[in-house]
Formats: C-alpha cells, sequence, structure tokens
C-alpha cells in the first residue's frame, strides 16, 4: 500500500474520531460540505475542533480562501495527510510538506487483514471485557477520560452510549485481579477502523497490560471483517503499535 493510499485512510479514522466524540447531545456538530466542526453544547467540556475539510473540487481562489479562513478559527484542526498535489501547495506554499519519520513525535500506520502477528499472550492474572453495558462502559469513560484526558470529560456514558449500540464503538476495557487499569477502543466507519484511547493506570504500566488488551482489540475487528485498522500514535505509544505489529509510515505523501 502506498503511503497515500494508507494516509487516507489514516484521515479517515482521524475524522471519524472527531465525529464520533461530537456526536452526543453535549455537543454540536455542523457540517457546511466543506468541512465539520465540533464545539460544545452545554458546560461537560470545552471542546471545539475542525475536520474532514474536503477541498479538492474547489477553484485555486475559493481553495486559498477557505484555508484562510479554517486558520483565521484557531481551534484544533485534522489538516488532510493526503491531498491532491493542488490542495498540498495551498495548504504548504512554502514547500515544507510533512515527511513522515518513525522518530516522529506523532506517527501513522494501518494495518491489513493477514498482517497481524501471532497473538500476544496475556499477562497472568490479566483478563479482557468488553464494555458493552451501560455500567461497563461508564466505567471505560472514567478510565480513560481520566488517564488519558486529564480528567476532562471527553466521552460521556449516557450521551455517547449509542455509539456502541449502532457498533461503531467497541470498548475494550483490561482487568489486573479484578481491578480495571487499562482501555482501549475501536472505531468503525464501515470497513475501515481505527484503534483509539489507549490508557493504563500509570503503576500498571511496562507490564504488557496494554499490549494485550490491544491485540485482543485488533483480533476482534478483523475477525469482524475490518478491511483496515489505522492508528495515530503518539510519544511512547509508538513502540506499543510496533509490538502489536503495526510499520509506521515514512517518506513523504507521494511515496
Amino acid at each position: 500500500m502506498r503511503n497515500f493510499e494508507a494516509l487516507a485512510l489514516v484521515d479517515r479514522g482521524a475524522n471519524f474520531y472527531l465525529h464520533c466524540i461530537g456526536d452526543a447531545a453535549h455537543m454540536a456538530l455542523d457540517d457546511n460540505g466543506l468541512f465539520e466542526t465540533m464545539r460544545p453544547n452545554g458546560d461537560v467540556n470545552d471542546l471545539s475542533s475542525l475536520f474532514n475539510l474536503r477541498l479538492g473540487a474547489l477553484s485555486d481562489g475559493e481553495l486559498h480562501r477557505v484555508i484562510g479562513e479554517v486558520r483565521a478559527k484557531r481551534i484544533h484542526t485534522w489538516w488532510p495527510l493526503a491531498a491532491s498535489e493542488r490542495v498540498l501547495s495551498a495548504l504548504y506554499p512554502d514547500g515544507k510538506r510533512p515527511v513522515y519519520a518513525e522518530s516522529d513525535l506523532e506517527t501513522y500506520a494501518v494495518m491489513l487483514p493477514g498482517e497481524l502477528p501471532a497473538a500476544i499472550p496475556p499477562p497472568s492474572g490479566f483478563t479482557v471485557r468488553i464494555g458493552d453495558s451501560l455500567a461497563a462502559f461508564s466505567l471505560w469513560c472514567e478510565l480513560d477520560n481520566r488517564l488519558e484526558h486529564g480528567g476532562k470529560r471527553v466521552f460521556h456514558p449516557k450521551n455517547h452510549l449509542h455509539l456502541l449500540d449502532e457498533g461503531k464503538m467497541t470498548c475494550f476495557l483490561g482487568f489486573f485481579k479484578g481491578e480495571a487499569v487499562s482501555t482501549c477502543a475501536i472505531l468503525s466507519d464501515g470497513g475501515a477502523a481505527s484503534l483509539e484511547f489507549v490508557s493504563t493506570e500509570p503503576k500498571f504500566r511496562r507490564r504488557g497490560f496494554a499490549a494485550a488488551l490491544c491485540d485482543e482489540a485488533l483480533a476482534y475487528a478483523f475477525g469482524r471483517g475490518a478491511s483496515s485498522v489505522s492508528v495515530r500514535a503518539v510519544g511512547d505509544g509508538r513502540f506499543l503499535g510496533a509490538r502489536l505489529g503495526f510499520r509506521y509510515l515514512t517518506g513523504g505523501v507521494g511515496d
């Protein structure tokens, strides 16, 4: 798979991730046909983001106008990784386009069916459960919001529960001797899935819990027909992704 095709899947995963966060009663989603915007609708959190940019059909003048409009909003924006030569030139007029390397703070990878290595044996005393009830999802939300998001309420147990019912999100909880210690999730946008929301209690890190949990989540995704699983790994998460069998993208968009 060429970088452009892989990065297009990463874009799809990132856009769906943000859409899912915004798909809740306490959030507002708007799609003007060129991009989606997610903003808070209440006092649960202060999350705002702009994503799912569709710029390829714009004239050159409109393309530059919309890019300027988006930048002027000064909110978190997921700029497309995979785009046409014309769009890339407008996004990076100085010619300094992204080149991806495994040493970058944020790296990207895509795994295809058949590429998942042999199963990672779970550590002794570690078990995995799917958080598919309100009680289990509430526990998942509490743990992930606290560990991954510094206590910010990114996920709401009642307002996001419909994502589980609709099959868009499957949450995994890792338990060590009965205590919930680790989270991850699979988001599924049709056949294109992504591995998200990986967190572990600090005192239980570097014991193989997250690897065993994510390995089971990947097997679950492919076992239910996922055509790909993308991941966006930050910092030390790069090492976890490599252990799971992801090969991070290197080079440029056109490679």
